[in-house]
């Protein structure tokens, strides 16, 4: 897979990282998604975001951090509703981000994951 806009549609990008997160080979799962939270598509950019998230390798936080201002809503989205499942408690501080979120939602989702976070 490559960055490289011009060479294949985004949805096949997309459809290949979901694909990608099948396998059993975790480390390199996240090596993938992770060089693809850069790719110019927010559609790929939401899949890799959910599978970075999902797999909580370490750094994921990190890694995740710079799609807090992702101007695509549906990338932030999808960053804040997968920490939130994670129930991990290294997500705070970017969960803590997403609730000065522009969008509504995207701030909701925040403060119930940190509440989920939070409470004993």
């Amino acid at each position: 897979m490559t960055h490289d806009p011009g060479s294949h549609d985004p949805g096949l990008r997309a459809a290949a990282l979901e694909a990608l997160g099948r396998q059993p080979d975790r480390d390199l799962i996240d090596r993938v998604a992770r060089a693809h939270l850069t790719d110019p598509d927010p559609l790929v950019r939401g899949v890799a975001a959910g599978l970075v998230a999902w797999l909580r390798r370490p750094g994921y936080v990190d890694a995740l951090m710079p799609l807090t201002t992702d101007p695509a809503g549906d990338v932030r989205s999808v960053v804040t509703l997968r920490l939130g499942m994670g129930r991990d408690p290294a997500a705070v501080p970017l969960l803590q981000v997403m609730t000065g979120d522009p969008d509504d939602r995207i701030r909701r989702s925040a403060v119930l994951a940190l509440r989920h976070l939070t409470a004993g």
